[in-house]
């Protein structure tokens, strides 16, 4: 599928048309959105409820979703977002996972906040215990030379 896009996108970027006279095509003088519409002519888009819905709603006017689980899920304020990633990384059954793990683990929970993945490296990475028990590397810079003798 996305095939066709990328040939019809390479298309025009050539600008070739008469290469390609087996795609119906139609060539606009002025942007789609500057024409006028007819009276009563109404441009409907197709929308199905996702993820977003209930976020998208919460912004434009404030409305939470009536189930308690969605609505916590929107509600996360600064001072909390915080206190999730260190109860997740080091609380009764932390684990003192890595940044990606304790935000999938986040995410799993329910929580979500547009910094997450930069404050759980922040997290990580000032977690004394996680950056003394971590693990060393152990693989060589360079391949081993043997040194022969005279």
């Amino acid at each position: 599928m996305n095939g066709r896009a990328d040939k019809l996108a390479k298309w025009v970027a050539t600008k070739n048309y008469d290469s390609m006279k087996n795609i119906p095509h139609e060539i606009k003088r002025q942007p789609s959105f500057q024409e006028e519409l007819e009276e009563g002519e109404v441009l409907m888009i197709d929308r199905e409820e996702t993820w977003m819905t209930p976020v998208m709603a919460y912004l434009a006017s404030g409305a939470l979703p009536e189930d308690k689980k969605d609505t916590k899920r929107i509600c996360v304020n600064k001072d909390e977002e915080d206190s999730i990633l260190e109860e997740l990384h080091e609380g009764a059954c932390g684990v003192y996972d890595g940044a990606s793990k304790l935000v999938r683990k986040a995410l799993l929970q329910g929580y979500y906040w547009p910094t997450m993945k930069e404050q759980a490296t922040t997290l990580v990475k000032r977690c004394w215990p996680c950056q003394q028990h971590a693990l060393v590397p152990r693989k060589q810079a360079s391949e081993m030379k043997p040194i022969g003798s005279g």
